[in-house]
């Protein structure tokens, strides 16, 4: 993976793609993509110079998760009849 990296972004360091995926699977199981960005640039401490590349992978993680389920990490203890109640009583009734 690190080759590859190289070749879509040749002179970055061949680790930082792990820390694209971290930010990508983090937005992508919370449904947090703003937080799992700005998490990942404050927890890594570097210059902001890899903010391209985490944008690109955790925008294309929270598309596909949101297209494979609508369920987050934190709604997945929850079964298929209970998220459905728990969106209807979100929803306001109609008038």
């Amino acid at each position: 993976m690190g080759t590859a990296w190289l070749w879509v972004w040749p002179g970055a360091p061949a680790g930082l793609f792990a820390i694209v995926g971290a930010a990508a699977l983090l937005a992508a199981t919370t449904r947090g993509p703003v937080s799992s960005v700005i998490l990942v640039i404050e927890l890594t401490g570097r210059d902001r110079s890899f903010i391209l590349p985490v944008l690109l992978g955790v925008v294309t993680a929270t598309v596909l998760a949101r297209t494979l389920d609508d369920r987050s990490i934190y709604d997945a203890r929850f079964s298929d009849r209970e998220v459905k109640e728990l969106l209807r009583e979100r929803t306001p009734p109609d008038e």
